[in-house]
């Protein structure tokens, strides 16, 4: 279960938006467990050398992205995953810059290739 969400359901009756946001609706991770345990929208931020990142799971394969001069890739397949990791590092280290980001351990990087 994301961190941000209880899965009550709730949002799907009212929710003003499309969807059911607890399913359709990035899910953010603190704890790498429960990151690790998602197959597919899950979401975990993170530091890499000290700086921000973000690692997203889609359809059972990991992609990363890390905050540089500007985005940079670091590793992913296609354009859609790179516009949402973007979009979400973007959004939360600006809006929310008190949201926990650990610092990456070596066997959770994505590696290139």
């Amino acid at each position: 279960m994301a961190d941000f969400c209880n899965e009550c359901g709730n949002c799907a009756t009212f929710c003003p938006t499309v969807g059911r946001p607890y399913t359709d609706k990035p899910r953010i991770f603190f704890h790498r467990d429960d990151f690790e345990a998602e197959n597919d929208n899950a979401f975990m931020l993170l530091s890499i050398g000290a700086r921000p990142a973000v690692q997203g799971r889609f359809a059972g394969k990991t992609h990363q992205l890390v905050l540089d001069d500007g985005l940079t890739n670091q590793q992913t397949g296609a354009t859609p995953e790179v516009e949402i990791l973007a979009t979400l590092l973007h959004g939360l280290t600006k809006s929310m810059p008190h949201l926990p980001m650990p610092e990456a351990d070596p066997e959770w990087l994505v590696t290139p290739g």
